[in-house]
């Protein structure tokens, strides 16, 4: 009997050893809806390793989905959690998406920088102008992500509406390309006692009912436009009451664990449009960008004879949008995560183009979906920050060299910055903006530099559309006054000089501020005094081609005083040198400590310095003294 026993507990136990791998899948490659994510698949003979074994195994033995529901069952009915980091429980029955950076948008933490929304700004401006020419008006709009609308039900934080990205982007605009922001529309509605929820409580998006009023809204937009020669008729729909079960709750283990949603279903009234089957060229760009699809439309009985091309993502290719877009227009294609190209506009030839990415996608994939056709356009801000290094490599600026020395006034109403300033593969790249303060002039801009041979030369920069020096100044006569200029330069450099054209004429101002004539020389300080107050930030500590250069800001936390910086390094043969820094303008700083004295607290230094050496601190003039403090830094 004992043995009888026995060999049952031993057959049990390697059943269940072994059950689970045999009812592994064994070809793999599937997706998990609860992980949101494509599952390993199963290594062929060619590329069997230990490491793609037991990732098929890990993503694909028996049981694994029936566990995790078991987890998530006891996670979310018993302790109120997620037991996935990808979705956070909210207040009130909501449901949140916890990647690209979705709850950052509500926390005003979202990871793209004031850089970042000027370049892309720059970016859209260009498109639009370009098509613009070509007869093509440009529509911009961002629909908003579920944590801008409804920040208050985020569990653990007690939020309230903030600017998010959509508002951001619009202020960077300034009004300079047809731009919708559907978050104003929706907080109103939301406002109001509507037929239906705007969002889904379990899903990332939209629901039916909010895609629908979005849509009506567009509509209305165009027409204020005057987009056709006449007003375009809106398609009015039904509702009917149907159950759905949204995105994040399949992550969580499905209809067994959470329940569906009773939602309104809108169903378009007397359909006349017709799907079509791709053409070859539609079929060709869809395959070459993968994880992208286009749907084509057309209706026959429309009231107007428009040809719309709309490039979104699930926002836009969802919840009957593409349906009414179909029914409104004569001629509809979308392109869900469909780039923006030439080819696909010369095929399309549409009258009107509407870009719909997602708040969320701002910084993951707005930029990529754009970047081949700034190039197609010849764009000259077409670069993103987080990209500029090789942009700036790579692209060709009509920067010229001026050859006879310009004859210019000193002007102590000039006002400028360097927003970049670095040395690079024997080129140096300036970027910032000027002008003047008497009048808010702008112009034409040049650069005078002495070069490592004393020889004085002036570069011509290209000019940029600056919306966020439009801002911070409250002066719209400032949109044309951001510059760039690649300046060819062999060894040593120093910048003497900005000039300004103005009616004929030339003005200069010096480019080192503060009367710190002496930016990024070794010079001598004796007496420093150790001083707690100094506050500091690196933003910038890099070395390249034997230059060390140091970006940041500094100011005396104890009266907001700013003035002379200077670095104190140690070289390779241990002697201490003290290099002064550049002074730069900072309105980001001032901006974040809602302070205004602290404008000229920026700084930068470029320092020729063999690799071997070390940073010691930081020191800062006030009033004929030199205090300093430690700097943490290698």
């Amino acid at each position: 009997m004992h043995k009888v026993i026995k060999l049952a507990f031993v057959i049990i136990f390697f059943v269940i050893i072994f059950l689970p791998v045999l009812l592994s899948d064994k070809t793999g490659g599937g997706k998990s809806v609860m992980e949101n994510r494509m599952l390993a698949k199963a290594p062929t003979f060619a590329d069997l390793s230990i490491k793609s074994f037991n990732n098929w195994i890990q993503d694909n033995i028996g049981f694994r989905e029936k566990c995790f529901q078991l987890k998530s069952l006891v996670e979310l009915k018993i302790f109120n959690k997620s037991f996935t980091d990808k979705v956070v429980i909210g207040k009130g029955n909501y449901y949140f998406y916890n990647d690209f950076s979705n709850i950052e948008i509500a926390l005003g933490k979202y990871p793209f920088t004031e850089q970042e929304y000027v370049s892309l700004s720059s970016n859209l401006i260009d498109i639009s102008d370009y098509l613009n020419k070509h007869n093509i008006p440009f529509i911009y709009l961002m629909p908003p992500t579920k944590t801008s609308i409804f920040p208050e039900y985020i569990r653990g934080y007690n939020l309230k509406r903030i600017e998010t990205p959509v508002d951001i982007l619009e202020t960077n605009l300034n009004g300079r390309i047809k731009y919708i922001n559907l978050k104003d529309f929706l907080y109103k509605q939301k406002e109001q006692q509507n037929i239906d929820k705007l969002y889904w409580y379990t899903d990332t998006h939209w629901t039916y009912y909010g895609a629908y009023i979005s849509y009506l809204n567009i509509i209305e937009k165009l027409n204020q436009w005057n987009i056709n020669d006449k007003d375009i008729e809106p398609v009015q729909v039904d509702y009917k009451d149907e159950q759905r079960l949204g995105d994040l709750a399949s992550m969580l283990g499905g209809e067994n664990i959470v329940n569906k949603e009773m939602y309104k279903q809108t169903v378009i009234k007397n359909v006349t449009f017709i799907k079509q089957d791709l053409e070859e060229t539609l079929l060709k760009i869809q395959a070459e960008q993968k994880g992208s699809q286009i749907y084509s439309y057309i209706n026959p009985k429309s009231s107007n004879k428009l040809n719309v091309l709309c490039l979104g993502d699930s926002m836009f290719g969802s919840w009957n949008i593409p349906e009414l877009f179909a029914q409104t227009f004569y001629k509809y294609t979308y392109g869900w995560n469909v780039h923006l190209s030439k080819e696909l506009i010369e095929y399309i030839k549409p009258d009107i183009i509407i870009f719909s990415p997602g708040e969320r996608t701002l910084k993951y994939s707005v930029y990529s979906r754009i970047e081949n056709y700034l190039k197609e356009i010849g764009s000259v801000s077409g670069n993103s920050i987080n990209k500029v290094e090789n942009n700036i490599e790579n692209k060709k600026t009509n920067i010229l060299s001026v050859n006879d020395a310009l004859k210019t006034v000193n002007s102590d109403t000039l006002l400028f910055n360097f927003d970049m300033q670095e040395y690079k593969n024997n080129t140096l790249i300036l970027q910032g903006w000027l002008y003047d303060k008497s009048d808010s002039a702008t112009g034409n801009v040049f650069i005078r530099i002495k070069d490592g041979s004393n020889n004085i030369k002036e570069y011509a920069a290209q000019m940029q559309q600056r919306p966020d020096v439009v801002k911070y100044f409250n002066n719209d006569k400032l949109i044309n006054s951001g510059f760039i200029v690649n300046i060819p330069v062999d060894g040593g450099y120093e910048i003497q000089d900005l000039i300004l054209e103005k009616n004929g004429a030339y003005y200069s101002i010096s480019a080192v501020k503060n009367d710190n004539k002496n930016a990024s020389k070794n010079i001598e300080i004796k007496d420093t005094i150790a001083e707690d107050n100094i506050t500091f930030g690196i933003d910038k500590n890099e070395y390249k081609n034997n230059i060390l250069t140091i970006q940041g800001w500094v100011y005396d936390k104890s009266d907001s005083a700013t003035g002379n910086v200077f670095i104190r390094i140690k070289d390779g043969s241990n002697n201490i040198k003290v290099y002064a820094a550049q002074i730069q303008q900072r309105p980001d700083v001032v901006q974040y400590f809602n302070n205004e004295k602290l404008i000229n607290s920026g700084f930068q230094a470029d320092i020729k310095i063999d690799n071997n050496y070390q940073i010691l601190d930081i020191i800062f003039e006030k009033e004929g003294k030199y205090f300093s403090k430690p700097m943490d830094i290698k």
